[in-house]
């Protein structure tokens, strides 16, 4: 469950995880002095066609390392630094104190100015991260003028294989760039003392605070929403009334988006419009209850576009978008345009949306959610039997969506993107799932174009294109750890491409089918997962499965602690006595 605490602990985790192999470097030193550990020295002309740079480097006496860095643009890759210190036995050249004495790396970044100006506001975010063999923790520093300019990242240590040590900085800023570029200063200090990384803990559900809207389609009172007894009958009146920074609860039912005050009924080109700052949580049972009643597997909470309630049932994805009775649904469900990561919508269906309009009008686009140059946390929500031309269940442009525990089943794209379209816009996946979509064309599952799309412990099935069943990339590097990519399909049957098809991928600790030297990163295997029954679209692990506590744990954040069914991860499936998460968005 995601309260506005733990929102505001994941919109710091948006950005690109880098997986680096082991360069040839010369001796360069990594200081390592009673106040931590910090890297010094310069590696970052790693990746090919890398144009930011860093201008200067200037060493702050008593503190750490003060860095000028330029960013060309806000596209991948101009818009990312990647400075490392690397060496085969690494610890034999650190200085001051004895490296195994420490569990973990920290760093603490702090803007300073942006463009030379100290006092920079506007709606993007630094994404920064101590990066340790791999193991990347991004943090956000936020460029509001109003919010911290400080933010600690840690990543564990291994200190008998330590290969690679650094940071990484992520420009992210979708509207207001400076077409000359952005120039940044970031000063890089180390930690205090040694340190450890968190752990999982229980899932503690805490309620949020500030103003609740109520919407119950079965109120039976005042239908103001100033409570359940007099909650909206209508989720549009709701939205009508929220504000930022306030929430919006919904019992079960199902609601359409046109309906409510000054709503048309049969109107094909409305949608739930999302307001920048607004918490909407569905899964509240039918009549009202308090914060812990809150259970999406008893109390169905629906966004339908089933605008006539007249659909066909169990029409196949292939038949979704020209299906007759699917002609009158709306265009699509949920539209979001300009908000933030603390617009969230958590513990819904969304479905029935069919994005069958004209190109020029964008409403053949995004059947279940449409996005256009907005970040927002999707999280616990199911989309289900979406249709449209470009992204069956959800089309994103120019935004940076955060999804935890969602899952795409039985979406239809007649282009590309069964499930996701994403373009110029690098959406972060956690324990999600995609079974059974289809794409005519290209993706599957996903189609990414010209961003850097992560996925972290998600599962790929079933799902089906001419070219990438699983996930299609185009111009795009995604990277992609913990995730199960088996039995999806293409024109090259079940081989690898049909799970991914890449020219370039950061993969590492997944089961891909197929498996080749191309993909054939750290930790990743080819063995059959074992899914309990895919056929029906449950892919939870079966006993003895390879992916059992396969997985790497510093991937998934410990924010995030549950999986997509909301069972407690991370566990010892295997009783080996090591406790390691496992590949997949379902912890057996």
């Amino acid at each position: 469950m995601l309260t506005m605490t733990k929102q505001k602990m994941l919109f710091i985790i948006i950005s690109v995880l880098l997986e680096l192999m082991t360069p040839k470097a010369s001796a360069i030193k990594l200081t390592l002095s009673d106040e931590g550990l910090i890297a010094l020295d310069e590696y970052s002309r790693r990746i090919p066609g890398l144009k930011a740079t860093i201008l200067e480097k200037r060493d702050i006496e008593g503190s750490g390392v003060e860095f000028d860095i330029y960013f060309p643009s806000n596209k991948y890759p101009d818009n990312s630094i990647y400075y490392f210190f690397s060496k085969h036995k690494l610890k034999e050249v650190f200085e001051g104190i004895d490296v195994a004495s420490y569990d973990a790396f920290e760093l603490k970044f702090t803007l300073i100015s942006v463009d030379g100006n100290d006092s920079p506001d506007s709606g993007g975010a630094l994404i920064v991260g101590a990066h340790v063999n791999g193991a990347y923790r991004p943090e956000a520093i936020s460029l509001s003028e109003s919010k911290s300019r400080s933010s600690i990242s840690t990543t564990r240590i291994d200190t008998d294989r330590i290969s690679n040590v650094g940071f990484t900085a992520h420009m992210l800023t979708p509207r207001g760039w400076d077409p000359n570029g952005t120039a940044v200063t970031l000063l890089i200090e180390p930690v205090l003392n040694a340190v450890s990384m968190p752990q999982a803990k229980e899932d503690v559900r805490t309620e949020p605070k500030g103003k609740i809207i109520y919407v119950d389609s079965s109120a039976f009172g005042a239908n103001n929403g100033s409570s359940w007894i007099d909650a909206f009958k209508y989720l549009q009146d709701g939205l009508a009334e929220a504000s930022e920074s306030e929430q919006i609860w919904v019992a079960e039912g199902i609601y359409k988006p046109d309906r409510g005050k000054n709503k048309k009924k049969g109107d094909r080109t409305t949608s739930f419009v999302l307001k920048k700052g607004v918490a909407i949580y569905g899964s509240f049972p039918s009549g009202g209850g308090a914060w812990e009643d809150i259970n999406p597997q008893i109390n169905t909470t629906t966004l339908s576009g089933d605008l006539q309630g007249n659909d066909a049932r169990d029409i196949v994805p292939a038949k979704l978008l020209g299906d007759a009775t699917r002609d009158d649904n709306c265009y699509r469900v949920v539209s979001v345009s300009g908000t933030d990561f603390n617009t969230l919508l958590e513990g819904f269906i969304i479905t029935c949306g069919n994005a069958k309009g004209a190109s020029q009008s964008s409403y053949n686009k995004g059947g279940g959610l449409y996005c256009k140059s907005g970040n927002l946390t999707l999280s616990n929500c199911v989309f289900k039997a979406n249709s449209g031309m470009l992204g069956g269940a959800m089309y994103n442009l120019k935004g940076n969506p955060l999804l935890i525990n969602c899952t795409f089943l039985l979406n239809y794209a007649n282009d590309s993107g069964g499930a996701v379209y994403s373009s110029r816009g690098s959406p972060i996946l956690y324990n999600c799932v995609f079974g059974s979509n289809l794409a005519r064309e290209k993706g599957g599952g996903v189609y990414n174009e010209y961003n850097s799309p992560i996925k972290i412990n998600c599962t790929f099935s079933g799902n089906r294109a001419y070219a990438g069943g699983g996930i299609y990339c185009n111009k795009s590097k995604a990277i992609i750890s913990n995730c199960i990519l088996w039995g999806n399909s293409s024109r090259y049957g079940k081989l690898e491409p049909s799970q991914i098809y890449a020219s370039e991928s950061n993969i590492d600790h997944s089961c891909i089918q197929g498996l080749t030297r191309d993909l054939a990163g750290k930790g990743n295997i080819s063995l059959d997962p074992n899914f309990l029954n895919a056929a029906e679209n449950d892919f939870n692990l079966k006993v003895g499965s390879p992916c059992i506590d396969a997985g790497i744990n510093d991937s998934l954040p410990p924010e995030i602690n549950t999986d997509v069914d909301g069972t407690l991860r991370v566990k010892d499936g295997n009783n080996d006595g090591t406790t390691n998460i496992d590949i997949g968005a379902q912890e057996f």
